[in-house]
């Protein structure tokens, strides 16, 4: 079996050890070999960290997602939505030299789409608010336009992974097995402040704990995790996002690229995701032959910034962290017409 990181091989340098009987093939990474957006961590003592960075995963499905082309849907009304940049269809089982107590499926970002291994009618997921709003709003759409209504991913920022559940999985479980008892129980003491019932890293219980604890919670559990275990045996956030990233969006523009859609069919469900509780019902449609920035696809909001004492337009390649906050607003959504098309540069 190959074991050994082929350095500067491929996307980031890659081995795969080959899976005997029963179990998994798990392919070893490391995905900061080549670069990676600062936005992973901007601590420069932390650089080396992420750079040497090794990941084990298992894929679930290799599935080639098909290219398409947008202009073959012209007419058809879209949402933009949030997305993070972890990819789906993979099962991350170790990072450096710790094996995972509870490998993590990963469960979130655009490949979602094409996941059916999470719930086979899902095409997008969120909570219940979230998912229930888009859903709203794509009937409406579909009900004036005649077409079913396209929902259009925007990568969002590396730290946009620290919100769902899997970031505190992941830092938590290396925590849980690396660190000594005098400092888990340091940070367990801090824990416990505001997690009341918290039962220690060490728990098996912690990880349910976490997951009901609400996305500020969690926040904070990071932050303790991140200062006070990172040197101890445990990850910094940075190690911990980049373990968790798409490859293909490791060191990418951060510009809220779309390049992958799914097609809304009507409807929402509860579905079996830690992460998202809540799906809307449709199927992944594809790849775009282009990315395309999120402003570009809703030129009303790119053509006055709302960032403040600035005038003019919206950066469309870099936009202002206030652009950016006002695309997230509510449900963002614009239909496909031909003008719209041909400024995107299709004839």
């Amino acid at each position: 079996y190959a074991t050994n990181l082929m350095e500067g091989a491929g996307l980031a340098g890659m081995a795969v050890l080959g899976g005997k009987k029963g179990k998994p093939d798990i392919r070893y990474e490391k995905p900061g070999a080549r670069g990676f957006d600062p936005g992973f961590d901007k601590r420069v003592l932390e650089q080396e960290r992420l750079k040497n960075l090794k990941i084990g995963i298992e894929d679930t499905d290799t599935t080639k997602i098909p290219t398409v082309n947008l202009s073959d849907y012209v007419n058809h009304p879209f949402i933009t939505t949030m997305t993070d940049r972890t990819p789906a269809r993979r099962i991350l089982r170790s990072v450096n030299d710790t094996e995972l107590r509870h490998p993590l499926q990963l469960s979130t970002g655009e490949d979602f789409m094409f996941d059916k291994s999470i719930d086979p009618e899902a095409v997008w997921a969120n909570n219940k608010g979230a998912t229930s709003a888009i859903n709203n709003r794509a009937m409406q759409l579909s009900d004036e336009t005649g077409y079913p209504t396209i929902i259009a991913p925007m990568r969002m920022a590396p730290s946009s992974a620290d919100f769902s559940t899997n970031l505190t999985d992941l830092m938590g479980d290396v925590a849980s097995q690396n660190l000594t008892n005098k400092v888990a129980k340091n940070i367990d003491k801090q824990i416990s402040e505001f997690i009341p019932n918290w039962p220690g890293l060490k728990s098996e219980r912690s990880f349910d704990i976490l997951h009901k604890a609400g996305g500020n919670a969690r926040k904070k559990v990071l932050q303790i995790l991140d200062r006070d275990a990172r040197n101890y045996g445990g990850l910094g956030i940075g190690e911990g996002r980049l373990a968790l990233a798409h490859p293909e969006q490791i060191n990418i523009p951060n510009n809220m690229q779309i390049q992958k859609i799914g097609m809304l069919s009507g409807g929402t469900k509860p579905i079996d995701n830690k992460a998202f509780p809540y799906g809307l019902l449709g199927e992944g449609v594809g790849r775009l032959d282009r990315t395309h920035g999120a402003f570009e696809l809703h030129p009303e909001l790119a053509a006055r910034t709302v960032q403040k004492g600035a005038t003019g337009p919206v950066n469309i390649q870099n936009p202002h962290p206030n652009d950016a906050y006002n695309m997230r607003l509510g449900v963002k959504s614009g239909i496909l017409t031909e003008e719209l098309l041909r400024s995107l540069g299709y004839n």
